[in-house]
């Protein structure tokens, strides 16, 4: 993550901080999104209208990427991300760019590289194979990737919903207060959200909801692998949660 023109690399072993690198940033590069190369030896940043990839503390390459207005995410393709007038993907070894699928934003990677989920100009979530050919497309917003690839956490409204990648299928996980804005999946039965700043944990499986008490207003959350913990990202900063540590479920409401 990044901080006070620094990027932090954090190392998560059974549960506890093992190691901590910190890469100093010239001072006028502010991180906007970070993503890891899919063999985790290289990762990619976006500054204000450029696409910067390191190897540890050295930078190997970067792209200008004018009006970018998304995260970027690396899968085996390449880098993506979206500008005014569609998704853009860069082949990081041949050093090109391409126009991957038009009138699309916020795309996202499935974890097996096989398939991208991006947001429609409709309101819809359109699901495309490695290639840029549409598989699927279904009614809501993106909100993230199942671990194996074959589900999608979708927001309709204040619902949480997850669709088979595949069939299009869906499935209403649970009904919230608020609009969901962020999601995680933990396995195949656990997903953490953020709704209306606070940040909770839906038992899919079950008829449960944790809630995480945190210091500040919740902005995203994200499973660190399967190590069982979970990032929060808030105003102030990033909070980790262990999954273990978490107090006891309550009943859904």
């Amino acid at each position: 993550y990044s901080a006070n023109s620094t990027l932090e690399v954090i190392t998560l072993e059974n549960g506890k901080i093992v190691d901590l690198d910190v890469i100093k940033l010239p001072m006028a590069e502010k991180v906007k999104s970070i993503s890891w190369s899919p063999n985790g030896k290289q990762f990619a940043y976006t500054t204000d209208n450029e696409i910067i990839v390191r190897e540890g503390r050295y930078e190997v390459d970067n792209f200008r990427t004018p009006g970018i207005n998304s995260a970027i995410s690396w899968g085996e393709s390449g880098i993506v991300y979206s500008d005014n007038v569609g998704v853009q993907l860069i082949n990081v070894k041949a050093r090109t760019k391409e126009l991957f699928a038009s009138k699309a934003s916020m795309p996202i990677w499935s974890p097996d590289g096989t398939k991208l989920a991006a947001n429609l100009n409709n309101d819809n979530v359109a699901i495309y194979n490695s290639d840029g050919t549409q598989k699927i497309s279904t009614k809501g917003s993106l909100l993230s990737w199942s671990n194996g690839s074959g589900m999608i956490a979708v927001a309709r409204d204040k619902s949480l919903v997850e669709v088979d990648t595949n069939s299009g299928e869906f499935e209403l996980v649970h009904k919230l207060k608020d609009k969901p804005t962020s999601a995680s999946f933990f396995y195949w039965n656990f997903i953490a959200y953020v709704a209306n700043g606070k940040a909770g944990i839906i038992d899919i499986g079950g008829n449960n909801i944790i809630e995480i008490k945190i210091s500040d207003e919740a902005k995203n959350v994200k499973w660190v692998g399967n190590s069982g913990w979970l990032a929060i990202e808030t105003s102030k900063g990033i909070e980790f949660v262990y999954f273990q540590d978490i107090q006891k479920p309550t009943p859904k409401t």
